[in-house]
């Protein structure tokens, strides 16, 4: 995931909180920043100082990315909130649900 401003760190926060279980959330940085690695709770920073990342990928600066631990890309978004991720995450969940047969 990659956001700007307050309102799209609060929501990776949430993210990270309310999914820890099936989610591994990243935030795209500028700058080197590790902040938030090791054992600290929170979503891990993502170093990307020159953009690279985030262009090659299609991401707005404050946009979002959902990628599977396989790599493809399912969902992205221009800003990152609540309302926009939500059914991106409710449809991954529901794949989940479908192959754990739960």
């Amino acid at each position: 995931m990659a956001g700007g401003g307050a309102a799209a760190a609060r929501t990776a926060a949430q993210a990270d909180t309310a999914h820890a279980d099936w989610l591994s959330v990243r935030v795209f940085t500028d700058a080197g920043d590790t902040s938030g690695t090791g054992d600290t709770p929170g979503p891990r920073p993502l170093p990307d100082p020159d953009g690279g990342v985030r262009r090659h990928l299609g991401c707005a600066p404050d946009g979002w990315l959902l990628v599977r631990p396989d790599g493809y890309l399912c969902a992205r978004g221009s800003a990152l909130t609540p309302e926009d991720l939500r059914p991106a995450l409710d449809a991954v969940r529901g794949l989940r649900s479908a192959r754990s047969g739960a």
